[in-house]
């Protein structure tokens, strides 16, 4: 990871494939990249949920993204990892590391297990995409994607009857 970080210095955060006890985390990025635009993967991100920006230990953060901030992390919930990676991905390319090289634990006592459980992390998605899909998407991506997701939110309608999710 640091090999690629040191070998690009456009690119502000490094991650990797990683493990968990339920199953693996598996992302859709192309096969012979290691180096990815910031802004077109948070548009992936905000569109279609590719897996790749958030827990801070399965990425590499560059020093100098960190000592700029006071709080790198913004706010106290659960995702304030993945709000640092938009914000930092807004200036900065994403480098990618195609070894497994870290094992997440997945238990029915993590917060991340509750909060899955609730469909906490949709708020959140709809939250990022509130602050975010100003700054990563266009008009229309954006209305139609706040559309998807609230359709999902909203419990008068059935998921039968939103699109795209």
């Amino acid at each position: 990871m640091v090999e690629v970080a040191e070998g690009h210095p456009s690119v502000g955060i490094v991650g990797t494939y990683g493990m968990s006890n339920d199953g693996g985390r598996w992302i859709g990025l192309p096969l012979k990249t290691a180096v990815f635009s910031g802004r077109e993967l948070c548009r992936s991100h905000l569109l279609n949920g590719l897996d790749v920006i958030g827990s801070p230990t399965s990425l590499l953060y560059r020093a100098d993204l960190i000592r700029r901030e006071e709080t790198f992390f913004p706010g106290v919930d659960p995702s304030g990892d993945v709000a640092a990676c938009y914000k930092c991905l807004q200036d900065y390319d994403f480098g990618f590391v195609r070894q497994i090289l870290y094992f997440e634990r997945v238990h029915e006592k993590a917060i991340s297990t509750k909060n899955r459980e609730l469909n906490g992390f949709l708020v959140d998605r709809i939250e990022f995409l509130a602050k975010y899909g100003p700054i990563y998407l266009d008009h229309d991506e954006l209305e139609n994607r706040t559309e998807e997701l609230l359709c999902h939110y909203k419990p008068q309608k059935t998921p039968d009857s939103c699109l795209g999710m």
